[in-house]
C-alpha cells in the first residue's frame, strides 16, 4: 500500500481476503500498516479503520484502544500505540504476540513481525514479546540508543544512534534454518 499525499491510500499485490481493497471513503490518513492478510489505516483524527482478513479478530479494532498515534500489524494480530505511549494489541494470540509485558514501560515506536511484537521505550531500549522460535524476542544485553524499530517474519533489526545496525532472530547456521512460512504468504 502507498499513503498519498492527498490523505488516501492506493493497495495492489495479492488479495484474495480483500486486503487490496482500500474503503472508498477512506480518507485524511495520517499512516498505514499491512499485516500478512490484513491492512489498516491511522486517520488524522486518531480512528483506526481496517479491512482484509479478520483472522482471530485481527481486524475488530477494541473500544477501550483509546487516543492513538501509531499503528502496526502482524502475521494475524495488530497493535495501536496510544498516545500516553502504552500499547494495545488484539488479534491471533497464539505465541503470546498480544499479551503486552507489564514491564514494557512508556513507548515511542512499536512493530509487529509474523508472530512477535517490540516495542521501542522512550529511553532508548527495546522491549520484545511473542514467539522466540529464532530468538527474535531475546534484546540483547546491553542494547540501548536505539532510535528506530523494525520486525519481519522471524526477526528484529533495530538501529541505534551510533549508525549500527543489529539482526536479532534466524541466527541459526545456514543449511540447518528452518523460517516459519513468511508474512507475505496466506495463513491457513
Amino acid at each position: 500500500c502507498a499513503l498519498l499525499s492527498t490523505g488516501t491510500i492506493k493497495c495492489w499485490g495479492y488479495n484474495a481476503y480483500g486486503q487490496c481493497n482500500v474503503p472508498s471513503s477512506l480518507n485524511a490518513v495520517a499512516q498505514i500498516a499491512a499485516g500478512a492478510n490484513h491492512s489498516a489505516a491511522l486517520r488524522t483524527s486518531g480512528a483506526i479503520v481496517m479491512w482484509g482478513r479478520n483472522l482471530n479478530g485481527a481486524c475488530d479494532v477494541p473500544a477501550d484502544v483509546g487516543a492513538v498515534k501509531a499503528i502496526a500489524l502482524g502475521g494475524s494480530h495488530s497493535m495501536a500505540l496510544r498516545t500516553d505511549g502504552s500499547v494495545r494489541c488484539w488479534g491471533l494470540n497464539n505465541f503470546g504476540q498480544c499479551d503486552v509485558p507489564g514491564s514494557v514501560g512508556t513507548l515511542k515506536a512499536i512493530a509487529a513481525g509474523c508472530y512477535h511484537s517490540i516495542g521501542l521505550r522512550t529511553n532508548g531500549t527495546v522491549s520484545a514479546w511473542g514467539s522466540n522460535m529464532f530468538g527474535q524476542t531475546i534484546v540483547p544485553p546491553g542494547l540501548s540508543n536505539v532510535v528506530a524499530i523494525a520486525a519481519g517474519s522471524a526477526n528484529t533489526p533495530s538501529r541505534s544512534s551510533s549508525m549500527a545496525a543489529l539482526l536479532v532472530g534466524a541466527g541459526m547456521p545456514s543449511g540447518k534454518r528452518r523460517f516459519p512460512p513468511s508474512c507475505a504468504r496466506s495463513v491457513r
